[in-house]
């Protein structure tokens, strides 16, 4: 009884003192990292567990030109129905989903936050431009599978505040 004792109280004191020799050197801000793609690292997967390249990009819609969504439909066929408005209307203009974090959460159903990339030249012209948008979301569905291995599923597309339901 008097070695587990001494035993405690030495791992004990080592705990205390700041000894960290026999403990993991990753830190909480290690773990989770807030940058671009979830965390990414040369291991080929994020730290969210999906493999590199599956999924949208993850691109920022910072990186693009100012829109307005002002209407985003739920969707079963892979791709989201929305309507958009800008300013411009001299220049062609691209829209296309990112996914900045590259994470889903663990909520019932699974959310992904999502961003809308508006890119084109810039754009002198002052027409208040609405159009629809229908943009895919397949690759949602195979970070999906390839994280929880289920063929099917669903999960709550977080788009700049518009939720979507995406069952697939």
């Amino acid at each position: 009884m008097r070695i587990s004792t001494i035993l405690f109280c030495a791992v004990a004191l080592s705990a205390c003192t700041g000894d960290d020799t026999d403990k993991p050197d990753d830190s909480i801000d290690d773990i989770y990292d807030d940058g671009p793609g979830g965390g990414d690292d040369d291991s080929g997967t994020t730290d969210s567990g999906i493999p590199d390249g599956v999924g949208l990009p993850d691109c920022s819609s910072s990186e693009g030109h100012a829109t307005t969504i002002e209407r985003v439909a739920t969707t079963t066929t892979g791709t989201v129905d929305m309507v958009v408005s800008y300013g411009g209307g001299c220049e062609t203009h691209a829209f296309q989903l990112c996914w900045p974090d590259g994470t889903l959460t663990e909520e019932v159903p699974v959310m992904a936050r999502l961003e809308l990339l508006h890119t084109g030249p810039p754009d002198p012209c002052e027409a208040w431009i609405t159009e629809e948008l229908s943009l895919d979301v397949t690759p949602m569905a195979e970070a999906y599978r390839a994280f929880y291995g289920s063929s099917t599923g669903e999960m709550m597309l977080d788009i700049h505040g518009h939720g979507v339901l995406y069952t697939f």
